[in-house]
């Protein structure tokens, strides 16, 4: 998948294969959870504060896994909403059970045009095995149908005729190369076919239909669930029209111990 940047405001938006990376001032979001793994790196000079549960983490970078609640506070920074086939390099054997963690080693240097490399840099060891090709093939297939504009008619059944495998088989392979459900990964990279198209100009009504989703408010919703925030909030946030807040910034907890989880 090309790589795509959005240049807003206040915030510059880079499509990276299925992650997408957000980078600019402020940073804040509110108490809450999301499927994706979210890594936020704070700009030169400044950390990242992030309440996990009761315990506060501070540091140059803070990971944390999906379905995690959590509240983050930047001034500046640039966070990454992780696609899920990749994020296991955020669970490393020796911290089974990870919820959220600080990066001592992953410094960003406040340039946007570095961000792909220190992405890359953070998820390779999740890859060092290769995937199994059928999956792989999978992959590319989603990739070729958003870029032919032809979302709308991925499916299962699609994607079983392409690798020539019974459901059962394809469902558990799938899980067990990427380590996330097929379902969960269908709907993670359907929103980011939605919201690629609503970033490029389209209106929300329009993004839901062509991205195959049964209407507008399915496709608010299933982004809410991802990203914590809706697609109309995602763009007036981005352009300027509407302030991220904060809930965490008097809320301190005992802080949690670093572990840098950078191999």
């Amino acid at each position: 998948m090309p790589d795509k940047t959005y240049v807003f405001e206040n915030h510059l938006v880079q499509r990276i294969d299925a992650h997408v990376l957000i980078s600019g001032s402020p940073l804040h979001s509110n108490i809450n959870k999301h499927y994706a793994a979210q890594i936020n790196w704070a700009a030169p000079g400044t950390v990242v504060r992030a309440m996990v549960g009761n315990a506060e983490l501070i540091g140059p970078c803070v990971a944390i896994d999906g379905g995690v609640v959590h509240g983050i506070e930047m001034e500046a920074g640039l966070v990454a909403m992780i696609d899920p086939a990749y994020a296991a390099a955020l669970r490393p054997p020796e911290r089974r059970g990870f919820d959220a963690g600080v990066l001592t080693g992953s410094v960003w240097d406040g340039d946007p045009s570095s961000a792909p490399t220190m992405l890359a840099d953070l998820l390779s060891p999740g890859h060092e095995v290769p995937l199994d090709a059928r999956v792989s093939d999978v992959l590319r297939w989603l990739e070729e149908m958003e870029l032919s504009g032809r979302w709308a008619d991925v499916s299962l059944q699609a994607a079983l005729r392409l690798v020539n495998l019974s459901e059962s088989r394809f469902l558990h392979l799938f899980s067990a190369q990427t380590g996330t459900p097929w379902r969960s990964y269908l709907v993670w990279r359907r929103a980011m076919v939605g919201m690629s198209l609503v970033l490029e100009g389209s209106a929300v009504g329009d993004a839901s239909m062509r991205a195959g989703y049964a209407d507008a408010a399915h496709f608010s919703r299933q982004v809410s669930d991802i990203f914590g925030l809706s697609p109309k909030d995602i763009i007036l946030i981005a352009s300027g029209r509407k302030e991220l807040e904060s809930r965490i910034a008097h809320h301190v907890g005992p802080k949690m111990p670093e572990c840098d989880i950078v191999s």
